[in-house]
């Protein structure tokens, strides 16, 4: 059963208007639909088929490795496995799996389309079922005779089914996608209606159908759309947290070496000719009781970022003009966790998460998204996403205040401009105390004084926190705002950019100054050294080891651009199968005949040369009885009629090719089958020489 005229051409179009394809459509299109206008023929064997099957094979591997190496990659069919209780994580992974499985499904007309061509243009209407099969084509080696190795498929129906399919996968935005998808269905439908029926009665009923059919489709738009618009905020409220914006536990007063780890958390690659952010913030707090900072206050607090149409572009700072960018490569455990950014950042791009939000102290937070991120960060001066400052911003703890007021009135603060503070705040962090990752066992001669007391006023060694908190606070005491920053510092260049290990984790001030928030850090610029000169003497062979876990970790998250290099893995493959199908042919051209049977040219061998020699001796009286087999009859016509004798040895040679080119699986050869029209060819001119 065919489909109706124009029908697949239409919906081609129909599937190139939707899906973005409509120059490839309209060239398919035109192509399929000349096959009705134009008379030449191909005559293909099941071999040929089965070759076009391989090429059409290593063509759907080879789209379904391009789509499927995007995003997260085959790490999301994996977390697709994970108990419900990690239905937050899934939500992302379902996200990723949809998204890939919905540009494979666009791209189905265009791999199947080799096959519906060759169909449309061969003379046999049907396409055996080992085409699309290597368990078939195995099966028939071995049983031969079984008929489901026969088994036959016109595959204009599922070329139309798979044609719509992909052309209604997307959501359908324009007005006129209803009307046209109605009228592509009432044709596919015209021919196969009951003749019981008068045409207006069953052009009311489609009618009618149309009509339910909308409602219910503009029903479960809107109920999607209501269900997109809160899941988000429900789905976040599941997940467990590895970072918590809302506080921060400083070290102040802790009595021993800090031990850090020299695992790396981050990798960075400035832009070209740029150099790299010097800080990566992760989050900022406010308000400070020893030994512990506070931040944001509940969840509420953070506001859904929404993504961009292509959804892996993210911008924070619409309009803001941008100098400078870096792509900045980190894990997220579980799929979710704070990025570190540089200050400033307006825009993120190729970043692949479901949910990001951001809050009111510059904290951007992604709620689902894979285990690594490899993204852009377009960043510059001017206006960040922190809010303005406030009364909290300028409160000094009582605990803290005696300390702190000593230092300001020793260093002059009151009555310098900014600038003036800020300069003798450094001059004096820089010149007066150094770093250390040691706290000593002192007592102090206050009982009451606290760890940061201790600092400022006797020991004057400490650790970043130590630098950064009181900072914030002689800043505060001196009338500027200022905040509490944790994060990254970016020093330790490799060959490829730059590379951040969990020990160079780093706390700052945050000053607001000129109408934005500035990084301002006084902690003694040797602290890098000092890390640094306590790194283990394995540390090499850990790096060797972290960069291979990498590598690895982005082929799982579909991070490795291995899409580059898809297609010259697969064009090898797609060389050789085409190669079989034009080399080792055994198709040729003919000519389209209306007369013939469509059902008997499906069958394989049913072009053979020999049924036209069975003719010509029937139109002479020899003809062949209903029950008689080709051999039988072949030697009752030797010897009971007048063949030539030199006929005789020609005919047993084309009734043996026969029977290998009709029966046999395997076929002919292209010699074989060169030969068999030869040899019919001459029997036929020496038939119709005989008086």
């Amino acid at each position: 059963m065919k489909t109706p005229p124009l029908l697949l051409g239409l919906t081609l179009l129909f599937w190139g208007w939707q899906s973005g394809y409509l120059l490839a459509a309209a060239l398919m299109a035109a192509l399929l639909e000349s096959s009705r206008l134009i008379a030449a023929r191909w005559v293909f064997s099941d071999q040929d088929f089965d070759r076009l099957g391989d090429f059409g094979a290593v063509l759907f591997l080879g789209a379904a490795l391009y789509a499927f190496t995007s995003n997260q990659g085959p790490s999301a069919f994996m977390e697709l496995l994970q108990s419900p209780a990690g239905l937050a994580g899934q939500k992302g992974a379902i996200d990723q799996t949809l998204r890939a499985t919905l540009v494979f499904t666009r791209w189905l007309p265009m791999i199947f389309f080799p096959f519906m061509a060759a169909q449309a243009f061969s003379q046999r209407d049907k396409i055996g079922l080992s085409a699309f099969s290597w368990l078939l084509r195995r099966r028939g080696k071995h049983r031969p005779n079984a008929k489901s190795t026969r088994r036959i498929l016109n595959v204009s129906h599922p070329y139309f089914a798979v044609c719509l399919a992909s052309a209604c996968i997307g959501r359908p935005e324009n007005a006129w996608f209803y009307p046209v998808l109605c009228v592509i269905l009432a044709w596919a439908m015209w021919p196969e209606r009951s003749p019981r029926f008068a045409i207006p009665v069953w052009a009311a009923s489609a009618l009618a159908a149309a009509v339910l059919g909308y409602a219910g489709q503009r029903g479960l738009y809107q109920l999607h759309g209501a269900v997109q618009s809160y899941y988000p905020e429900w789905l976040s409220n599941l997940m467990r947290r590895e970072f918590d914006p809302k506080e921060s536990r400083t070290s102040l007063g802790h009595i021993g070496r800090l031990k850090r780890s020299a695992g790396i958390v981050l990798r960075v690659t400035p832009g070209n000719g740029q150099r790299a952010p010097s800080l990566l913030r992760q989050a900022s707090y406010r308000a400070f009781r020893s030994p512990t900072w506070f931040g944001a206050g509940a969840d509420k607090d953070f506001e859904i970022v929404p993504p961009e149409p292509n959804e892996s572009t993210w911008w924070l700072l619409r309009q803001k003009p941008t100098t400078a960018d870096a792509r900045i490569a980190g894990f997220l455990n579980g799929g979710h966790g704070l990025l570190a950014l540089p200050n400033g950042t307006a825009r993120l791009e190729n970043l692949p998460v479901s949910v990001l939000k951001t809050n009111r102290l510059g904290t951007v937070r992604v709620d689902s998204g894979p285990g690594l991120v490899i993204f852009d960060a377009h960043y510059g001066p001017g206006a960040t996403i922190d809010s303005p400052p406030g009364a909290e911003d300028l409160q000094v703890p009582e605990k803290e205040s005696a300390a702190v007021s000593r230092i300001a009135s020793e260093l002059g603060l009151a009555g310098q401009t900014p600038t003036q503070t800020l300069r003798t705040l450094a001059a004096f962090f820089q010149d007066k105390c150094r770093y250390s990752v040691w706290r000593p066992v002192s007592q102090p001669t206050e009982t009451n004084q606290t760890p940061l007391a201790s600092f400022l006023l006797r020991e004057r060694a400490g650790h970043c926190e130590y630098f950064a908190t009181a900072t914030v606070l002689l800043l505060r005491e001196a009338g500027i705002p200022a905040r509490y920053a944790v994060g990254y510092a970016v020093q330790e260049k490799t060959a490829t950019g730059f590379i951040v290990r969990e020990r160079h984790a780093h706390a700052w001030c945050l000053v607001h100054r000129d109408g934005a928030w500035h990084d301002f850090d006084t902690t003694p610029a040797s602290w890098f050294d000092v890390e640094s000169a306590n790194a283990s003497g394995f540390e090499l062979l850990s790096d060797a080891w972290s960069r291979l876990w990498f590598e690895f970790t982005k082929l799982r998250y579909g991070q490795s651009g291995l899409r580059a290099y898809v297609w010259w893995l697969v064009l090898p493959g797609l060389i050789l199968a085409l190669g079989q199908f034009l080399l080792r042919k055994q198709w040729r051209r003919s000519r389209h005949d209306p007369n013939t049977s469509a059902s008997a040219l499906a069958l394989p061998g049913m072009d053979s040369e020999f049924y036209l020699i069975e003719r010509a001796l029937a139109d002479q009286g020899l003809g062949r009885q209903r029950s008689e087999t080709a051999g039988c009859w072949l030697r009752r016509a030797r010897t009971g009629a007048p063949v030539p004798a030199k006929l005789q040895a020609p005919l047993a040679r084309i009734l043996r090719l026969h029977y290998q080119y009709r029966f046999d699986p395997r076929g002919l050869s292209s010699a074989e089958r060169k030969a068999l029209r030869a040899e019919a060819a001459s029997c036929l001119a020496a038939l119709r020489r005989k008086p």
